[in-house]
């Protein structure tokens, strides 16, 4: 055991406070924003860049600015906010202090290249030739506060309380919330299942699936749609069965019938799910290939014989297959199969028949999982481990939400182009023709409402400002996706509530709503860490350049081969090679990470039953920092911190230098974790930072928590986010509908590192009273409280409620409109005693007391 004691609690506590600083309590929000306008945006435009109504003359989006550049999309997002008046002219430069008094959204133009092509034809062939090019306004999209795109609090630059005051804005401000018609509105990340990796589980109850099938296998593909294929085991024949998009809906596809379609044969689909039977090395038998030629069984023959055979015989399990399905149309039939086939099984693997080799490789591995697991050899996925879930940031809405108002877009102009045309025959204008309100519309009534044109409700709230507390907890809180369905469906999942060993560190233990949200509503912890895409260049640069050096071999997947006896790789669930050492690799692929020369937001496990490795770049997954552990001693020394303390290293340098290490959920798995230096054994591999930072932002202002009653922690987490005091400086110059205000606000006597840290220490929550406990003639009883009378007197808990009403003066029809003035007697209900608290100009006296059913303005 490691008696001496390196690292004392203020040490850790100021890795805290770096990692704090270096990364921002709602960056996660900034950073998934800046990647959807850097990326997002184009990636969307780049799947449908063109808009033909085939009248002669067509849109394009990829644009050549001179003769040696190539053709791409190009977006131009510029730094300056812009906004329009009501007579259509533009206002640049506006301070987000002046959008919530407005009432007006802080939003930066987006604008786009876009070509005017006229079609030719020469002789069949069909060319074009470029009109004009245009740069177009395409949208102002709303900004995050402190976004790298926002002038004014982007949290890359630095910002001096002076300037924070000279804009109005609180210093404290955290951002990573937009700015709506003036009211403020976060985003609440949801949990999903993980995209791209096979999942799995046993089927119990008594639903109409679970009485059929025993297991159930699936893999719900990346991107915008949400393609779903699903391997079932069957509970009684123990045949296979699949169902995919548009297919199997009614009768599940025999899974044999749909690896032939693909070309595959017996032989080379139990190569592909279980090469050990095939070289004789199995320890089960041949179990897989016994379960196969009983699936084959239930199968009519003439449909196996050959590909094509099987590709006409899918077509009967097809949902809404509209040709007939008669031998006369046998070409049309298997020509319908196989873009079924491309675009809506597997569409991540490739969306041609090349793809099919990956595609029945994929079917053969989600073959060999479920039969292992109805026979007990591996055990089913855990769906509540944090491994199988990724969280669904801003970006990712929004992301959702701009391709279906890309769609609408693209159609609308079709229609404008047409009505164009035929009246004025000539695109002389550009703009005169793109339906960029209509994708406007769309995206500024989605984010206002909080509706989503997917069907999902409440994506936006609107941000708690009830104190700091309340803020910070707001940008914090994540909410799964059993939120958004039925009362039912709340009350069954009791799993989906409760706290799982994976949460440690990750989200909060503590601070969740009472009620039916309990367990649902989540807050993550002080140091949890939400990761976003990595760079593509980086992300090809590591599997092209440093893989290959520790012994990954890029061979491809063909039909009837298989990595066996190697170990296949995948990245965020795409496979790109084997390995004959999968330790080594491992252990290789870390000490490179450790170095710096693979970004520290990649992780990497090696699961043992399924022979596979998996290494994860993708977005949504919640790491953790842990102090790397060498030979039973922590690799952060006195001189690190004497390097943190100067400025000289900030927390990444800490990353880089293989000091910290950041963990996701799954590579934790292989990581054995001490809480304290005086715990560690050399069979240690990391050290928590500090066992406190488990708790979220709220729990950790609460003194001596670990000596409270679970519950009660619990309570006061919510509670504490509803204490008065001053929530913001600016409150004279930035109305809100309602702002409470503590006249005296004091900072707490006894107060934790967490407060000092987030900042809420430096606002005063409450007042520091002196509390007894006793009894007085049966008035203290329950809840009872009996206040000094004297200190009331003195401004004890004195606090006011600011409300503003707003009244606007609004033209109507016919030359009418509204004047705020004293009501004249011709006005119903206009008595003397309801107007005597209105002045001149029709509003009331500042400082006269009003009461209910009196006005306030004329």
């Amino acid at each position: 055991m490691a008696k001496n004691v390196t690292l004392s609690k203020d040490d850790r506590w100021l890795v805290i406070q770096k990692m704090v600083e270096r990364h921002g309590l709602a960056s996660h929000h900034i950073r998934s924003y800046d990647e959807f306008i850097e990326h997002g945006l184009r990636k969307i435009i780049q799947a449908h860049p063109i808009i033909d109504a085939e009248v002669g003359f067509f849109l394009d989006f990829r644009v050549a600015l001179d003769n040696d550049s190539e053709e791409m999309v190009r977006i131009e997002p510029e730094r300056r906010s812009l906004t329009f008046e009501y007579d259509g002219s533009p206002v640049y430069d506006i301070t987000p202090l002046e959008c919530r008094i407005r009432r007006i959204t802080y939003g930066i133009p987006i604008y786009v290249w876009v070509a005017l092509k006229r079609v030719k034809y020469d002789g069949n062939r069909r060319t074009s030739e470029i009109v004009k090019k245009d740069r177009v306004l395409l949208t102002i999209m709303p900004l995050m506060v402190g976004s790298k795109y926002d002038p004014y609090m982007s949290i890359y630059i630095d910002k001096d309380p002076e300037y924070m005051a000279e804009i109005g804005e609180d210093p404290m401000d955290l951002g990573g919330y937009m700015i709506i018609n003036g009211s403020e509105r976060a985003v609440v990340p949801r949990e999903e299942g993980v995209r791209g990796r096979i999942l799995t589980e046993r089927l119990d109850g008594v639903s109409a699936e679970a009485k059929k099938y025993a297991v159930q296998a699936w893999l719900v593909s990346p991107g915008t749609y949400r393609n779903r294929v699903t391997m079932y085991m069957g509970r009684d024949d123990l045949r296979l069965y699949v169902r995919f998009t548009r297919a199997g809906t009614k009768e599940p596809i025999p899974a044999v019938l749909l690896l032939r379609a693909l070309g595959f044969t017996m032989r080379d689909i139990v190569m592909a799910a279980s090469p050990e039977e095939i070289e004789g090395k199995s320890t089960r038998g041949s179990l897989i290939s016994t379960v196969l030629l009983l699936t084959a069984q239930g199968v009519k023959p003439e449909f196996l014989r050959t590909q094509e055979d099987a590709l006409f015989a899918l077509a009967y399990y097809m949902d809404n297959f509209r040709i007939p399905i008669t031998q006369r149309n046998k070409d049309k039939v298997i020509q319908e199969v196989k873009r079924r086939l491309n675009l809506y099984l597997l569409p991540h693997l490739g969306t041609d028949e090349s793809s099919w080799a990956m595609k029945g490789y994929y079917l053969s591995r989600m073959i060999r999982r479920v039969v292992l697991i109805y026979f007990g050899f591996v055990t089913p996925e855990d769906r509540d481990h944090l491994k199988n879930k990724r969280l669904k940031m801003v970006g990712d809405f929004l992301e959702e939400l701009f391709a279906i108002a890309w769609r609408s877009f693209i159609e609308e102009t079709k229609r404008k182009i047409v009505n164009w045309v035929a009246g004025y025959r000539d695109i002389t204008d550009i703009k005169r023709v793109l339906r960029t309100d209509r994708l406007s519309d769309t995206v500024m009534s989605a984010l206002a409402t909080g509706h989503w044109p997917t069907g999902v409700t409440g994506v936006t709230e609107i941000l708690g400002r009830l104190n700091h507390l309340d803020n910070i907890s707001h940008l914090r809180r994540v909410k799964n996706i059993l939120t958004r369905t039925s009362a039912e469906a709340k009350r069954g999942k009791v799993e989906a509530r409760d706290l799982h060993p994976t949460h440690f560190g990750r989200f909060c233990p503590n601070e969740t709503p009472e009620g039916e949200l309990c367990g649902l509503t989540k807050h993550l912890s002080l140091m949890a860490y939400v990761t976003a895409d990595i760079p593509p260049e980086d992300k090809d640069r590591m599997i092209n350049d440093l893989l290959p050096k520790i012994g990954l071999n890029r061979e491809p997947i063909k039909i009837g081969w298989s990595p066996y006896p190697n170990t296949p790789v995948f990245v965020d669930g795409l496979y790109i090679g084997h390995v004959k050492d999968p330790n080594k690799f491992v252990q290789d692929f870390r000490n490179l990470r450790r170095k710096g020369e693979i970004p520290w937001q990649i992780s990497i496990k090696y699961w043992e039953n399924y022979r596979e490795i998996h290494i994860s770049t993708d977005r949504g997954r919640i790491l953790r920092p842990l102090i790397l552990v060498k030979d039973g001693k922590p690799m952060l020394k006195k001189e690190h911190i004497k390097k943190l303390e100067s400025g000289e290293w900030d927390f990444d340098d800490l990353l880089k230098n293989g000091i910290i290490e950041m963990l996701d959920p799954e590579e934790e798995e292989d990581a054995y974790i001490a809480l304290n230096e005086e715990e560690l054994t050399p069979e240690h591999t990391h050290m928590e930072i500090a066992p406190a930072s488990m708790l979220g932002v709220s729990a950790g202002l609460i003194p001596f928590a670990n000596h409270d009653q679970s519950p009660k922690v619990t309570h006061e987490t919510s509670m504490a986010k509803q204490a008065m005091s001053i929530p913001r400086p600016n409150y004279r110059v930035r109305p809100e509908t309602s702002t409470y205000i503590l006249s005296y606000p004091q900072r707490p006597l006894v107060t934790t590192e967490t407060a000092e840290i987030s900042g809420a220490s430096k606002r005063g929550f409450g007042q520091n009273a002196i509390v007894a406990i006793l009894s007085y003639e049966g008035y203290n009883i329950e809840d009872a409280l009996i206040i000094n009378k004297a200190s009331i007197e003195r401004g004890f808990m004195r606090g006011f409620l600011y409300r503003i009403y707003e009244v606007e003066e609004r033209r109507y029809i016919a030359n009418r409109t509204d004047v705020i003035r004293v009501p004249t007697d011709e006005v119903p209900g206009a008595r003397h005693k309801v107007r005597e608290k209105l002045s001149e100009d029709g509003i009331a006296w500042p400082g006269v007391d009003i009461y209910e059913d009196e006005i306030i303005v004329g």
